[in-house]
Protein backbone atom coordinates (compact mmCIF):
# COMPACT_ATOMS: atom_id res chain seq x y z
CA UNK A 1 0.00 0.00 0.00
CA UNK A 2 1.28 3.44 -0.93
CA UNK A 3 1.98 5.85 1.92
CA UNK A 4 -0.19 8.95 2.17
CA UNK A 5 2.85 11.10 2.99
CA UNK A 6 4.58 12.77 0.06
CA UNK A 7 7.90 13.05 1.85
CA UNK A 8 8.11 16.75 0.96
CA UNK A 9 8.94 18.97 3.95
CA UNK A 10 6.80 21.88 5.07
CA UNK A 11 7.57 24.81 7.37
CA UNK A 12 5.23 25.62 10.25
CA UNK A 13 5.50 28.17 13.02
CA UNK A 14 5.48 26.55 16.46
CA UNK A 15 4.32 28.92 19.17
CA UNK A 16 4.16 26.73 22.26
CA UNK A 17 4.60 23.25 23.61
CA UNK A 18 1.61 21.05 24.35
CA UNK A 19 0.60 21.37 28.01
CA UNK A 20 0.12 18.67 30.65
CA UNK A 21 -0.44 15.17 29.19
CA UNK A 22 1.59 15.91 26.06
CA UNK A 23 4.62 16.75 28.23
CA UNK A 24 5.10 13.01 28.79
CA UNK A 25 6.44 12.60 25.24
CA UNK A 26 9.60 14.36 24.00
CA UNK A 27 7.81 16.21 21.19
CA UNK A 28 4.16 16.70 20.32
CA UNK A 29 2.99 19.11 17.61
CA UNK A 30 -0.63 19.96 16.94
CA UNK A 31 -0.65 21.45 13.46
CA UNK A 32 -3.57 22.71 11.42
CA UNK A 33 -5.44 20.39 9.10
CA UNK A 34 -4.26 22.54 6.22
CA UNK A 35 -0.58 22.11 7.16
CA UNK A 36 -1.08 18.40 7.80
CA UNK A 37 -2.69 18.04 4.36
CA UNK A 38 0.30 19.75 2.71
CA UNK A 39 2.42 16.73 3.68
CA UNK A 40 0.22 14.39 1.61
CA UNK A 41 0.53 13.16 -1.95
CA UNK A 42 -1.63 15.23 -4.28
CA UNK A 43 -5.30 14.36 -3.76
CA UNK A 44 -4.63 12.46 -0.51
CA UNK A 45 -4.80 15.44 1.88
CA UNK A 46 -8.25 14.51 3.25
CA UNK A 47 -7.23 10.90 3.80
CA UNK A 48 -4.04 11.94 5.57
CA UNK A 49 -5.97 14.24 7.92
CA UNK A 50 -8.13 11.25 8.92
CA UNK A 51 -5.05 9.29 10.10
CA UNK A 52 -4.68 11.36 13.29
CA UNK A 53 -1.53 11.13 15.41
CA UNK A 54 1.57 10.11 13.47
CA UNK A 55 5.33 9.98 13.92
CA UNK A 56 7.15 12.78 12.10
CA UNK A 57 10.71 13.94 11.59
CA UNK A 58 11.44 17.60 12.19
CA UNK A 59 14.23 20.12 12.49
CA UNK A 60 14.30 23.68 13.69
CA UNK A 61 14.87 26.30 10.98
CA UNK A 62 15.24 30.08 11.29
CA UNK A 63 12.10 32.18 10.98
CA UNK A 64 12.02 34.59 8.08
CA UNK A 65 9.11 37.00 7.80
CA UNK A 66 9.92 39.00 4.67
CA UNK A 67 9.40 42.75 5.05
CA UNK A 68 7.44 42.24 8.29
CA UNK A 69 8.28 44.05 11.50
CA UNK A 70 7.68 42.63 14.97
CA UNK A 71 4.06 43.04 16.06
CA UNK A 72 2.48 43.07 19.51
CA UNK A 73 -1.06 41.75 19.93
CA UNK A 74 -2.49 43.02 23.20
CA UNK A 75 -4.39 40.28 25.03
CA UNK A 76 -8.18 40.72 25.05
CA UNK A 77 -7.94 40.05 28.82
CA UNK A 78 -5.68 43.08 29.43
CA UNK A 79 -7.09 45.44 32.04
CA UNK A 80 -5.98 48.18 34.50
CA UNK A 81 -4.05 45.72 36.67
CA UNK A 82 -2.76 43.22 34.12
CA UNK A 83 -1.11 43.72 30.72
CA UNK A 84 -0.24 40.90 28.30
CA UNK A 85 0.90 40.77 24.71
CA UNK A 86 1.64 38.09 22.13
CA UNK A 87 4.85 38.95 20.28
CA UNK A 88 4.67 38.02 16.60
CA UNK A 89 7.02 37.90 13.61
CA UNK A 90 10.38 37.56 15.37
CA UNK A 91 12.92 36.56 12.74
CA UNK A 92 15.95 34.37 13.35
CA UNK A 93 15.67 31.72 16.02
CA UNK A 94 12.22 33.09 16.92
CA UNK A 95 12.87 32.59 20.62
CA UNK A 96 12.74 35.39 23.15
CA UNK A 97 14.71 34.80 26.32
CA UNK A 98 13.70 38.03 28.03
CA UNK A 99 11.04 40.72 27.54
CA UNK A 100 10.84 44.01 29.44
CA UNK A 101 8.36 46.86 29.43
CA UNK A 102 8.61 50.58 30.22
CA UNK A 103 5.63 52.85 30.65
CA UNK A 104 5.24 56.48 29.68
CA UNK A 105 7.82 58.68 31.36
CA UNK A 106 9.76 55.78 32.92
CA UNK A 107 13.50 55.53 32.40
CA UNK A 108 13.76 51.90 33.56
CA UNK A 109 12.39 48.76 32.00
CA UNK A 110 10.78 46.08 34.18
CA UNK A 111 10.71 42.36 33.43
CA UNK A 112 7.68 40.63 32.03
CA UNK A 113 6.81 36.98 32.67
CA UNK A 114 6.35 34.45 29.90
CA UNK A 115 2.92 32.87 30.36
CA UNK A 116 3.11 30.46 27.41
CA UNK A 117 4.46 30.48 23.89
CA UNK A 118 4.83 34.02 22.60
CA UNK A 119 2.67 35.61 25.33
CA UNK A 120 4.32 37.81 27.97
CA UNK A 121 2.55 39.53 30.89
CA UNK A 122 3.10 42.17 33.54
CA UNK A 123 1.06 42.92 36.67
CA UNK A 124 0.52 46.68 36.61
CA UNK A 125 -1.24 49.40 38.58
CA UNK A 126 -2.94 52.69 37.74
CA UNK A 127 0.38 54.57 37.59
CA UNK A 128 1.60 52.28 34.79
CA UNK A 129 0.32 54.29 31.81
CA UNK A 130 0.78 53.87 28.07
CA UNK A 131 2.45 54.44 25.71
CA UNK A 132 4.56 51.34 26.39
CA UNK A 133 8.00 50.51 25.02
CA UNK A 134 9.19 46.90 24.95
CA UNK A 135 12.76 45.66 25.08
CA UNK A 136 13.25 42.19 23.61
CA UNK A 137 16.20 39.85 24.01
CA UNK A 138 16.38 37.01 21.48
CA UNK A 139 17.49 33.48 22.28
CA UNK A 140 20.90 34.24 20.78
CA UNK A 141 21.37 37.36 22.95
CA UNK A 142 20.44 40.17 20.54
CA UNK A 143 18.50 43.04 22.12
CA UNK A 144 16.25 45.64 20.56
CA UNK A 145 13.71 48.21 21.73
CA UNK A 146 10.31 48.86 20.19
CA UNK A 147 9.78 52.42 21.45
CA UNK A 148 6.24 53.53 22.27
CA UNK A 149 4.87 50.62 20.25
CA UNK A 150 1.73 50.32 22.39
CA UNK A 151 0.03 53.73 22.08
CA UNK A 152 -1.59 55.73 24.86
CA UNK A 153 -5.10 54.87 23.68
CA UNK A 154 -4.42 51.17 22.94
CA UNK A 155 -7.26 48.66 22.77
CA UNK A 156 -7.22 45.17 24.24
CA UNK A 157 -7.27 42.61 21.43
CA UNK A 158 -5.64 44.98 18.92
CA UNK A 159 -2.32 44.34 17.15
CA UNK A 160 0.34 47.05 16.94
CA UNK A 161 3.22 46.93 14.45
CA UNK A 162 6.67 48.16 15.38
CA UNK A 163 9.45 49.53 13.22
CA UNK A 164 11.99 46.91 14.42
CA UNK A 165 12.95 43.31 13.68
CA UNK A 166 15.80 40.95 14.49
Amino acid sequence: MRTLFSGKPINVTVGDKCPRACDKVPYHFDISGYAFGLMAHQGEDHNLRLVGQVEIEFKRVPCHYAATKIAFKVSPKTNQSWFATAIEYTNGDGALSHVEIAHSGASDFSSMDNIWGAVWKKDINESFKAPFSLRLTSGDGKTLVASNVIPQNYSAGHKYSSNVNF
